[in-house]
């Protein structure tokens, strides 16, 4: 009776990288998306009294630390990328902190957004007040991401790495002196090792 084939190592390669690609694409998507939402028009009040005039206030005009917490859940992932294991998970914390306080931020200030764009009309918003989406969509968004960083956390183990090949291994050099390293060349020896 023939032997039965051995697993190759392709399965389980694929298995160690399933998921890392989804994983930094969905935090991407979700930080992006919360930055965005805070730089979008929240509210807007219109008055007709003396003259028809519209205002609009923005994300960053009533929730101010939203983007730069949604800047910073970003960077985050483009450190998740280049560091290794132990790096990656405080790079996690780091970012999932970011990102919930921003998601916190915009749904602390969704309510707040049409009272700051009354405001700016001197309290008078005859012609009425409209909101969008933009806080509820940021929040979510950032909500997002925190998960997809708990995600990375937990499987940062399991994501492929980038090569050890330029790290210093500690190794000195053994020649001091430049007339050594040449001499160390000229034997055919490379003086760095």
């Amino acid at each position: 009776m023939p032997d039965a084939p051995q697993p190759t190592a392709a399965p389980q390669r694929e298995r160690r990288t399933s998921g890392f690609g989804t994983v930094l694409l969905a935090g991407l998507a979700t930080a992006g998306l919360g930055t965005l939402a805070a730089g979008r028009t929240w509210a807007t009040a219109i008055t007709g009294t003396p003259g028809p005039r519209e205002v609009s206030v923005a994300g960053t005009d009533v929730a101010p630390v939203m983007l730069p917490l949604g800047l910073v859940a970003l960077a985050c992932w483009g450190a998740f990328l280049v560091l290794r294991t132990p790096g990656r998970r405080v790079v996690a914390v780091l970012g999932a902190l970011a990102a919930a306080g921003g998601a916190a931020a915009a749904l602390l200030s969704a309510g707040g957004a049409t009272d700051a764009a009354t405001d700016l009309l001197s309290g008078t918003a005859d012609g009425g007040t409209s909101t969008s989406a933009w806080p509820w969509v940021g929040a979510v968004a950032l909500a997002g991401c925190v998960v997809a960083f708990a995600v990375a956390f937990a499987r940062c183990a399991t994501y492929p790495q980038m090569s050890r090949r330029y790290d210093r291994d500690g190794a000195t050099t053994t020649a001091a002196t430049p007339a050594d390293q040449w001499r160390a060349m000229d034997d055919g020896r490379d003086p760095t090792v």
